[in-house]
């Protein structure tokens, strides 16, 4: 079996995710993967999506009755999470009364509903056969026709626009638009390269239905536009800002639920052909026929929901505000609601379908699209009596909720070719647009994650607050870096961690002394220390401080030029000072003025309380969103934690006793099976017993081309940027060693897969082994092959402490080094955008310590990649780390321009200095 095939979810075998939408021949027919949901997990926990999955009919209709449709992110929210970006298309979905509510949503429903009620639609029936007959007239000659672009897509943008009260001739513009934010509506990941054109259109639409309002006399008729603008209930009128945002989503839901309606609905008739055979007969079946369509093929599949409140439903236990996915198509195909779900039925009885929704957000204009509907399918099938499928393939959009084709090309005349309509048309010769088959490396990560989630069950009980009376054990992975430490007294502090936030532009010191003492008061990780209880380590949490304990440093007294040197020289002193465990706080905080609006915030923190995802999102984002807010006497826009660190840690530790984690242990027993490779070091310099843990650091940069290429080709070969810089850091280790077999270690965010610890500071990372072969001269193309497989098994088996293998293995303990790896790679997560004035380095300061021989930490950046190499200046000169870090620039740009080389041809445009590297044993080989 291939690996694509074995990563298709439809086929009874694979693990269960919507995220497998994702992957066009599951987009082109969902029902297999919604069936298996339905049956499988009805309600189930996808935690790539981060939200509960609901597929039963019953338990949809529950969630759209009783969960709240508020979910929208409000601009502040997104500007604490880093996408400021996104505020304009967040300032127009919160007014929005699809993302509302009683009693604001009765509000507003109240208005626009009324031009919608089925009797006045009712009214327009002649209206729209009239608008039907002329598009068709204008195609029937030709014999042909493409229903979606002809006739699909115009018959509702025209119903709109003069529904709206619009000039009907704009209503292509009004079509584009519409598909524009219909992304927003209907994707659960949107792609951020469509980001610049959804805001574009978005101000477009904004500056149209504003001057619609202000200027209704400008060849514009009487219509909801106005009607919005105008009305009036209990003195209450609605703002200029609430109207543009409810024509907009009046204008994308009137032309896509229709659109798609029609098209999908063709689409079924022509593949059941005794069923379209059976409405051509008898005409009078058109109502029933539509709402059977609408059961079918639903244009609306899915739609989001939060919690209201801690709810059990189907057996789990939801959350208050944890977010629901209602997959109406799937309780559409319910067996237990409708008898043989998967056989189309024109003449199908009580047909309650979800296809509108239910309940107060059910669709407001769903009689005017069943009315346009009955017309379209009753007038096509009454004047096209040969009505064929044309041949070629088909394509669906890549809107993952609302779902269409892009085109139908459909013939009506007797000489026109016809091709034999294959049940399996929808699986294996419909293509989707705009997605791109999925790399192999992004099917096997994402069957492997979804794999290993499944074996761990992860159905398990949400993590929940610990009862507060308890003692609090250590993380797993916590407990390793502590005793790490507490095993090399006297050593450099190497689990010292620096970040620094630039600010640019006028600064409170007593607001920002408020933000600290926030962010503390919200993470009780920051505010804890370590004792022995019981004869364990446990964490001793304390009570949140008044007052955080800000250094401040004015700087604007000595000579310009000295005073970035003096701030960073503050910085790293206090960067070089140990951490007294048990009693000293764990986060210590100086402020430096350079100028009057110039300063730099430099963090020190215990390893033990921070990982990347804190330094480079949580944090900076936090920080810099409470200190706006604050400083405009606002109260935090952030908010409260539902656990914290310690509720983890004790979730996690009753887990690993429960013995989940089994599966993961046997794939590392396989793994570091045999003698381990050791990644020899200069010879003459090493010696392990003296080892003082020492560290220095040297900062680079691999420029901005450089990375340009790495990334486009890691989209040619189908793998992440950090395999390709993995594979180039172990194929430049075997230039200098001539190791066949090597293994390097990454920090993996082990314990953040979990939904609930998204937004938590503290220590998830687990190092992990990655043992690659490098044996028969590969090219670089088969290194990248190596290097993509290691890295899925890793991360897809990455919960287990290294000191859990190292017992499984019988390895000798020594917590002073790690026995599988000494040299280490990582590619810091992305920097969130903040806000003005705000701006974040991580490689400014270094605690004097090193934990690993070599360790190379990468961050992209616009401007290029930004890299820090943190080694042990006891086995390498600072010359000699610059050799290296030249060298595999080197190595980079030729392996970017030409991935067929061979490593055995690759080494030859290192620096000859790199024999300097080599073990004097081996140097007679080069």
């Amino acid at each position: 079996m291939s690996p694509e095939a074995a990563a298709r979810p439809d086929n009874g075998t694979q693990p269960l995710s919507l995220c497998h939408l994702l992957d066009p021949e599951v987009l082109a027919n969902p029902y297999p993967l919604y069936h298996r949901l339905r049956t499988e997990d009805p309600v189930h926990w996808d935690p790539f999506l981060h939200a509960w999955v609901v597929t039963r009919y019953a338990d949809v209709v529950r969630v759209l009755h009783d969960f709240s449709a508020d979910r929208t992110p409000t601009p502040e929210q997104l500007t604490a999470m880093g996408l400021s970006a996104l505020n304009p298309i967040a300032q127009v979905m919160v007014k929005q009364m699809l993302f509302m509510d009683a009693p604001a949503h009765t509000r507003l429903r109240a208005l626009a509903s009324s031009a919608f009620t089925p009797s006045k639609v009712e009214l327009l029936r002649s209206h729209i056969q009239e608008i039907a007959d002329r598009l068709l007239d204008a195609v029937e000659a030709q014999g042909h026709m493409d229903l979606i672009a002809d006739f699909a897509e115009p018959l509702p943008a025209i119903v709109t626009a003069e529904m709206l009260g619009v000039p009907v001739e704009d209503h292509n513009q009004l079509k584009a638009w519409s598909a524009d934010f219909a992304e927003m509506l209907g994707n659960f990941q949107h792609n951020p390269d469509r980001v610049p054109r959804v805001l574009r259109s978005l101000g477009q639409m904004t500056a149209y239905f504003r001057d619609a309002i202000e200027q209704p006399g400008t060849g514009r008729r009487e219509g909801l536009v106005q009607s919005l603008a105008t009305a009036e209930i209990q003195g209450d009128r609605l703002s200029q800002e609430e109207v543009i945002a409810n024509s907009i989503v009046t204008m994308v839901g009137g032309q896509e639920t229709t659109t798609n309606l029609i098209g999908n609905g063709i689409l079924s008739l022509l593949g059941k052909r005794e069923q379209l055979e059976q409405l051509q007969a008898d005409l009078s079946l058109t109502p029933s026929a539509v709402e059977e369509l609408l059961r079918y093929e639903s244009p609306s599949q899915h739609t989001a929901r939060l919690a209201p409140r801690d709810s059990e439903l189907g057996g789990k236990q939801i959350r208050k505000r944890e977010a629901v996915i209602a997959v109406m198509a799937a309780g559409n195909r319910d067996p237990e609601r409708f008898p043989d779900p998967d056989r189309l039925d024109i003449t199908r009885k009580d047909n309650r379908h979800l296809a509108f929704g239910w309940a107060a957000h059910f669709c407001f204009g769903a009689a005017l699209a069943r009315i346009e509907g009955q017309i379209a399918f009753e007038t096509i099938l009454q004047r096209f009596r040969n009505l064929k499928l044309e041949p070629g393939s088909l394509t669906w959009r890549t809107n993952l909720g609302l779902r269409g084709l892009t085109g139908l090309p459909i013939s009506f005349t007797e000489s026109g070719r016809s091709r034999k309509f294959d049940s399996k048309l929808t699986q294996t010769s419909i293509q989707t647009s705009a997605i791109p088959r999925l790399s192999e490396t992004k099917r096997q990560l994402l069957a492997k994650l979804l794999r290993a989630e499944q074996r761990e069950n992860s159905r398990q009980q949400v993590i929940t607050p610990r009862t507060r009376n308890e003692s609090v054990p250590l993380a797993l992975t916590q407990e390793q870096v502590l005793k790490h430490e507490m095993a090399t007294p006297g050593m450099p502090p190497f689990y010292n961690e620096s970040i620094t936030i630039h600010r640019h532009g006028f600064l409170n010191t007593k607001v920002l002394q408020l933000v600290l003492a926030e962010i503390v008061r919200r993470h009780e990780i920051w505010r804890t220390n370590y004792q022995t209880v019981n004869g364990h380590l446990a964490q001793v949490i304390h009570a949140p401080p008044s007052v955080f304990p800000l250094k401040t440093f004015d700087l604007r007294l000595i000579p310009h030029k000295n005073r970035e040197a003096e701030a960073l020289r503050l910085a790293t002193e206090e960067a070089r000072r140990p951490f007294d465990l048990e009693r000293d706080p764990l986060l210590r905080a100086t402020l430096t003025t350079l100028e009057d609006e110039e300063h730099r915030l430099f963090f020190t923190m215990h390893q033990s309380i921070v990982d990347g995802v804190c330094v480079y999102q949580v944090l900076p984002r936090e920080l810099t969103g409470l200190y706006e807010a604050f400083a405009a006497g606002k109260p935090s826009p952030l908010p409260e934690l539902s656990i914290q660190y310690a509720d983890f840690a004790f979730w996690e530790r009753h887990r690993f006793q429960r013995g989940a984690l089994k599966t993961q242990l046997d794939y590392w027993r396989n793994q570091l099976a045999g003698e381990l490779p050791v990644l020899q070091w200069p010879a003459e310099r090493f010696n392990l017993r003296s080892r003082m843990l020492r560290g220095a650091m040297q900062p680079f940069t691999f420029s901005q081309q450089l990375m340009l290429l790495l990334k486009e080709l890691s989209r040619h070969e189908g793998v992440t940027l950090f395999m390709i810089l993995l594979a180039g850091f172990v194929a430049l280790l075997y230039c200098y060693s001539r190791e066949e077999d090597i293994i390097v270690g990454t920090p993996a965010p082990a314990g953040r897969k979990r939904p609930e610890v998204q937004e938590l500071l503290g220590y998830f990372i687990n190092p992990v082994a990655l043992r690659i072969d490098l044996s028969g001269n590969p090219t670089f193309r088969d290194l990248l092959r190596r290097a993509q497989q290691n890295v899925v098994g890793a991360v897809s088996n990455d919960h287990i402490p290294v000191e859990h293998v190292i017992d499984q293995l019988k390895l000798k303990s020594d917590l002073k080094r790690n026995p599988f790896f000494q040299a280490v790679i990582s590619l810091a997560p992305p920097l969130p955008d903040l806000a003005p004035g705000w701006e974040q380095t991580i490689m400014d300061v270094d605690s004097g310590g090193s934990k690993w021989d070599l360790y190379l930490e990468l961050s992209e950046r616009p401007a290029g990649i930004l890299g820090r190499a943190q080694y042990d200046p006891d086995l390498f000169d600072a010359a000699t780390v610059r050799l290296l870090i030249e060298d595999l620039q080197v190595l980079l740009q030729r392996i970017a321009v030409d991935p067929s080389q061979r490593l055995s041809s690759v080494k030859y445009a290192l620096s000859s200095q790199v024999i300097a590297l080599a073990p004097i044993g081996d140097q007679a080989r080069w």
